[in-house]
């Protein structure tokens, strides 16, 4: 079927070969993946930030501008 053991021999090689790159390829878009998780849940951290600076701003400057309105 394969020919000579040896030909059996070199196919087995190459599926080794191509078994560990798709593992090592699996590993990578894991990693990848994570990565790029990680830095969406950074990203929604600053935002929340963000917007809770903002909203303490616009407090503050409804604050003045009310007591500018008194004067």
């Amino acid at each position: 079927m394969f020919g000579s053991g040896r030909d059996h021999g070199i196919f087995e090689i190459k599926k080794n070969e191509w078994k560990d790159n798709l593992l090592s390829l699996s590993d990578l878009l894991d990693n990848r993946k994570e990565r790029i998780l990680n830095t969406i849940r950074n990203s929604e951290e600053l935002r929340g930030g963000a917007i809770e600076r903002l909203e303490k701003a616009r407090a503050r400057l409804r604050k003045v501008e009310i007591e500018a309105d008194q004067f």
